[in-house]
Formats: C-alpha cells, structure tokens, sequence
C-alpha cells in the first residue's frame, strides 16, 4: 500500500487536501541536481538585492513590514549583511514568507523551486492547470464510456 505521499497522479492526500495543494506524481519525483551551498546563498543573494533595488519601499520600510509579519525585528545591518555577497551571513527560510509579504516580489521563491526543479504558479496559473488537467480526464472518461457503449451495443446486436 503506497504511503500517504505516494499517491496516483490526480489522488492527494489529506495535507494536500488542507493545503490545497498536490504532490508530484512518482515518476516526477527525481531529486534534482542542487548546486553547490555556495552558488545557491549567491543566488539566493542576488536576489534579494535585486528585490530591494526594484521595491518601492526602502530597506527600513521592508524591515517594518516583515516585522509586522514575523513579530521579530531584524537589524538593517544584519540585512545589509544577508545581501552582501561579501559577508557569511544567510538569510532564514522562516523569513521568506514575510520577504515576499514585505516586498511584494516572488524571485525568491521562484528561484528556489527553480533550483529543485519546480516552477512557482500564481492562483490563475494553478486553475488553468487544474482545469486543463480536468479537461483530460474528461477527454479519457469520455472515451471509455464510448468504448464500453461499443462493447455493450455489439453484445446485445
């Protein structure tokens, strides 16, 4: 019997079904190639530069909102310091969620489900691909009950 993420490719699970979302289907499931730590805290760098440079609102005003979030207050130099390629210093996973409230930007989490493989969808992504998934199984059910009419009708004939 498959565990509970193990399931067939429309099927989910209950932690699907309360978050609304679904695994990937086994054959999807290949670990990715990751880079090395190094190249993907550059990246991860990187991006959180180019989401302060294209924010509207300042570093102080991102650190307020994540606050706001987080309830936890993060120094403008320890931010400084997540964003210099130069410094050690890693931003927190914890803190992505309230990066992406703060600054309205999702290159972070793009990148990261990029890294694994994975594409990130916005609401209107996921139902165009719900509904185009729908749409196939529809196609296919149609098909076997055209199948089982066949089948049925040269019986009886």
């Amino acid at each position: 019997m498959p565990g509970p993420h193990e399931l067939p490719d429309t099927a989910s699970c209950r932690c699907c079904q309360r978050t609304g979302q679904m695994h990937l289907p086994l054959e999807e499931r290949q670990a990715p190639v990751l880079p090395e730590p190094r190249n993907l805290n550059r990246a991860v760098k990187q991006a959180l530069a180019q989401d302060v440079r294209e924010c509207r609102y300042s570093r102080d005003e991102i650190i307020q909102r994540m606050y706001a979030v987080t309830g936890h207050m993060v120094g403008l130099s320890t931010l400084d310091a997540m964003l210099a390629e130069s410094k050690d210093h890693r931003f927190p996973a914890e803190w992505i969620p309230a990066w992406v409230i703060a600054t309205g930007s999702r290159r972070l989490l793009a990148l990261l489900c990029a890294e694994a493989g994975l594409y990130l969808a916005d609401a209107t992504e996921h139902d165009l691909a719900q509904l185009a998934r729908l749409s196939i199984e529809t196609k296919k059910a149609s098909a076997r009950a055209e199948r089982l009419r066949r089948e049925l009708w040269e019986r009886v004939s």
